[in-house]
């Protein structure tokens, strides 16, 4: 039960700090704390804390691909506004 509680913690903050951008490691420390030894407890922080900045850096990688597509509008509009010297919101 206690390594559902620590999974389930987990992942809940990982999706709270996905749209922050930080916290991760502050939300987590007192969790595994509860359960783990000081020392265990930052290893497992820092496994948790890298494999999120990996899961982050394959979004923003797979998004930047498509945006470069030739078809994307994305880059048509970026193409636009680039000749034109409009701005658009």
């Amino acid at each position: 039960m206690e390594l559902v509680l620590i999974g389930l913690a987990t992942l809940l903050t990982s999706g709270l700090t996905l749209f922050s951008g930080f916290g991760l490691g502050t939300i987590l420390m007192p969790v595994f704390t509860l359960f783990f030894p000081l020392l265990l407890a930052i290893a497992a922080t820092v496994v948790v804390h890298s494999a999120n900045n990996l899961f982050k850096f394959e979004l923003m990688a797979r998004q930047s691909v498509e945006c470069r597509s030739p078809r994307s509008p994305r880059l048509a509009h970026s193409r636009y506004t680039q000749s034109t010297g409009a701005v658009v919101f």
